[in-house]
């Protein structure tokens, strides 16, 4: 994705430099990621992302900070949109029950959506 931003977006990758025998269920941290993109980053305006990943006594974390852009919204997304939450919630009670703990903030005051997710992989 580093290639295809502009000079506008301000993009952060953080993570432990060695993990080793921790395994997570496939794809799960994409629809996060993928929001992150999708409504965080403006050709025209300065914009930032930040996505950290964390391992620290079995727990794994995960934490995406992101501008909100103003967009326009087509009648699709306003129709049919906003599942993709729902969805990962489901998911996340079906493989790590009573093992996860998932914050998901969003400020209009300072434009800022935050996602906070922790599970336990013990």
């Amino acid at each position: 994705m580093r290639l295809r931003l502009t000079k506008t977006v301000n993009m952060r990758f953080e993570y432990p430099e060695q993990i080793s025998n921790v395994l997570v269920a496939p794809m799960l941290f994409l629809p996060f990621i993928e929001n992150a993109f999708k409504h965080g980053i403006s050709v025209n305006e300065p914009s930032e992302i930040l996505i950290q990943i964390s391992l620290e006594n079995k727990t794994l974390g995960l934490y995406i900070k992101n501008h909100i852009v103003k967009f326009q919204k087509n009648a699709v997304t306003e129709e049919y949109g906003g599942i993709g939450l729902e969805n990962i919630q489901r998911r996340l009670e079906l493989l790590y029950p009573d093992q996860y703990q998932l914050y998901v903030k969003e400020s209009i005051d300072t434009m800022e959506y935050i996602v906070e997710l922790s599970i336990n992989l013990s």
